[in-house]
């Protein structure tokens, strides 16, 4: 999608899936409530959402790209496709001149499958970029990496090439070009702009990212004549990216951020409270803790790096970006600028995003614009959108079992919770290699590896059941396992208990491990997989070391699955797509046009207004 500086845009996002949707712009400067970039918004399969695009006349150019934001799928529907790559197009009110060579350009957005791990380059598997030699080109490179920690991107050219990085996250440098280099680290949500000039004609450059198998290749041919040249320019800049390194900030307008697993600063996500509220229109520093494997990604506004010397090899002291992943603490600068309500913050690493690793700040103040506009979902104008109503069940559902006593057995349910604070001596399955804690705040939590050597947290019973508030576990004195709604400082009802309390309410969310409860044994079992897919059929660790790993629990039956929908969906004829060299088929902006997601889960339209 291209988009103008100055052009109000209305989107029709249209579902033509069975699950529930939404869409982000990563890397637009527009608002994020009403009916703009909002990814509180959603929506249901065979139905049509509306968003405005509010592009500013002074908005920067840059390469961008969207993609689902759905809280709780987002891993599942980006890695399965549902992304694409954004341009908004060179802004003469900023530059009326700009590098000759700019617009020579190639795309390149490289993705991840999180079913397959594969990689594709421009949707597809050995992708080749065809330039000329002895010329000068831009080099738009989009990553698509669910599991967003950063990797290198190297381009193997043994000497036979100049390569420059000109541009990230949508934002020139401020001094074009940079450095001369081969290999640059970027995250798997990074954008980043290269001018590249290859001298040896009939020769293959390999692009490497994350293994040993190159992505793609650039073939460069033989040489061309209206050759560009390579000059040193700044590019103006927008109020709202304007240079912030000496501004004087107020301690009022300081914020320090921290990611885990499931939380920032300690807090899940909730739509409906922000971890905090920022003033409109002035400078904000936020100190950005230990973001290497939670990079952490800005709705709405860029961030300047202030820290001195740069927040390691990605990130430039003075430059702007939107994704950052650092080893340590990284100090950014943004201003809130012409748009405010509704700001986004979270890690990128979707998993952790779908766990609770999202929040949003209300950016509030005099003079700020507001968006109220209300646009719900609708259903589809007839003959726009491909039919993929499900068939009905064959099979009537059945009723689910009574037992005679209190304990249900099978699924009692994975939820995320906080890092351990206090360790006491672990219950522990060397052979699965997976152990258990009894923090001293009373919550349990399940890690990957061992005591000695622990991995990354795979369970803990602090988090949410069934979204309408926290939970916590303990192991009393005479070794039950309780669980309670609330919290240990302020504990609610008991909901579950080994020794045959009732249980009032069950369920939370499903991730890569699931507990199940055996009413005879009272043994409480960790299963691999979900509760809907285990990977194994016995269990990986349950709570008395002298038990055998028992089968997974009989899950009550439910509804028949579905048949395969009888209509396939209808083709939309593309307008606009890359072409097979990487390259764009229209420099031009198309007044209308419509793209589809790589995976079959939502359409895209888009009309200037």
């Amino acid at each position: 999608i291209r988009l103008i500086p100055g052009n109000v845009y209305k989107l029709t996002l249209r579902n033509a899936g069975t699950e529930v949707t939404n869409l982000h712009t990563h890397g637009l400067h527009i608002v994020g409530d009403g009916d703009g970039d909002d990814v509180v918004r959603e929506v249901n399969g065979g139905n049509c959402l509306d968003y405005t695009w509010d592009i500013k006349s002074d908005h920067p150019a840059g390469t961008s790209w969207y993609h689902a934001h759905l809280h709780t799928i987002s891993e599942k529907q980006v890695g399965g496709g549902a992304f694409g790559m954004l341009i908004v197009e060179e802004n003469p009110n900023l530059d009326s001149v700009l590098p000759s060579w700019a617009g020579n350009e190639r795309l390149l957005q490289v993705s991840v499958s999180v079913y397959t791990d594969e990689m594709y380059a421009n949707g597809r598997q050995n992708e080749v970029i065809d330039i000329a030699a002895n010329q000068w080109y831009r080099l738009r490179v989009s990553l698509v990496n669910a599991n967003a920690i950063p990797y290198n991107f190297t381009f193997a050219d043994q000497g036979m090439c100049e390569i420059h990085k000109v541009a990230q996250d949508g934002i020139w440098r401020s001094t074009v070009p940079g450095p001369m280099k081969s290999s640059w680290e970027l995250t798997g949500a990074s954008r980043a702009d290269f001018a590249i000039k290859c001298n040896t004609p009939n020769a293959l450059v390999p692009l490497f990212y994350r293994n040993e198998d190159p992505i793609a290749n650039i073939w460069v041919g033989p040489e061309e004549s209206n050759l560009y040249t390579m000059e040193e320019w700044q590019p103006t800049r927008p109020y709202s990216i304007s240079d912030m390194t000496g501004e004087t900030v107020p301690e009022s307008n300081k914020f320090a951020v921290s990611l885990g697993f499931d939380y920032v600063n300690d807090e899940y996500w909730d739509p409906m409270v922000p971890i905090e509220t920022i003033a409109y229109d002035q400078v904000h520093e936020w100190t950005l803790q230990q973001t290497w494997f939670h990079p952490f990604h800005m709705h709405l506004y860029h961030m300047q790096i202030v820290t001195p010397g740069g927040c390691g090899d990605g990130h430039e002291e003075g430059e702007f970006y939107d994704t950052i992943s650092a080893n340590g603490n990284c100090t950014v600068r943004f201003r809130t600028a012409d748009i405010g309500q509704r700001c986004v913050l979270h890690c990128h690493v979707l998993f952790h995003e779908d766990s609770g690793s999202m929040s949003w700040v209300n950016v509030t103040g005099e003079g700020m614009p507001i968006n109220l506009v209300q646009s719900p979902e609708y259903v589809c104008p007839s003959g726009t959108l491909p039919t993929r109503a499900p068939t009905a069940p064959s099979v009537a559902p059945t009723e689910a079992p009574t037992y005679p006593n209190s304990c249900i057995p099978g699924y009692l349910g994975i939820a995320t919770g906080q890092p351990p604070l206090l360790d006491n001596e672990p219950f522990a399955n060397l052979d699965f290699r997976v152990h258990i804690i009894q923090q001293g705040d009373g919550n349990l939590i399940v890690k990957h590896g061992t005591y000695a050597d622990p991995g990354e947290i795979i369970w803990a019973s602090g988090g949410r059941l069934n979204g309408t508030g926290g939970f916590f576990s303990q192991i009393t004195s005479d070794g039950i396992l309780e669980t309670y709604e609330g919290t240990p400082d302020a504990p609610g009802q008991l909901i579950y208990s080994t020794d045959g309390s009732e249980v009032v309410a069950r369920g939370a969310m499903v991730g890569d491990f699931f507990l199940g409860i055996d009413c005879n044994s009272e043994v409480v079992s960790v299963y691999s997989g979900t509760w809907d897919n285990p990977h194994e059929s016995v269990s990986v660790w349950n709570s008395q070391p002298t038990v055998p790993p028992t089968a997974y629990p009989t899950r009550p039956p439910t509804t028949a699955p579905p048949t395969e929908p009888t209509q396939q969906p209808v083709d939309i004829t593309l307008t606009f797509r890359p072409t097979l060299n990487g390259s764009s088929t229209s420099s031009a902006f198309v007044a209308t046009m419509c793209t589809s997601v790589l995976s079959t889960l939502v359409f895209v339209c888009i009309a200037a207004v």
